[in-house]
């Protein structure tokens, strides 16, 4: 509640994988594919400035900004964020900008991201 009160931004670093033993993950795009339910807050996303396979900067606590990615809001494919070409067993990290408004109401909020690429056939 205290949270919600003042507002408060938080940040998430996560990863994803190329799982596939046999084909390229060609051109995916990382968006964000439903904003958050509640009015009172938003998302933004970036990619981590970390080349592919590379672990992502380690920041204090959920509150502290990592440095250098520039995060936005990309509702869709088509407006996506450029990942990069993926092999099998590669890896890229992204963050997520969580900001909660002051005076937020309290409800559980949700949102969804995206990744979409392509692969040969």
């Amino acid at each position: 509640s205290a949270e919600a009160s003042a507002g408060i931004t938080i940040y998430h670093g996560y990863f994803y994988e190329n799982a596939h033993g046999s084909l390229t993950y060609i051109a995916p795009k990382f968006y964000i594919a439903s904003q958050t339910s509640s009015g009172d807050t938003s998302l933004t996303v970036a990619i981590a400035d970390e080349a592919k396979n590379l672990d992502i900067e380690v920041i204090g606590t959920e509150e502290t900004a990592p440095s250098g990615p520039v995060f936005t809001a990309p509702a869709n494919f088509a407006a996506g964020i450029a990942t990069g070409d993926l092999d099998f067993g590669d890896y890229r990290g992204l963050w997520v900008k969580y900001i909660v408004g002051s005076s937020a109401a309290a409800v559980l909020d949700q949102y969804t991201l995206g990744i979409q690429g392509d692969t040969n056939p």
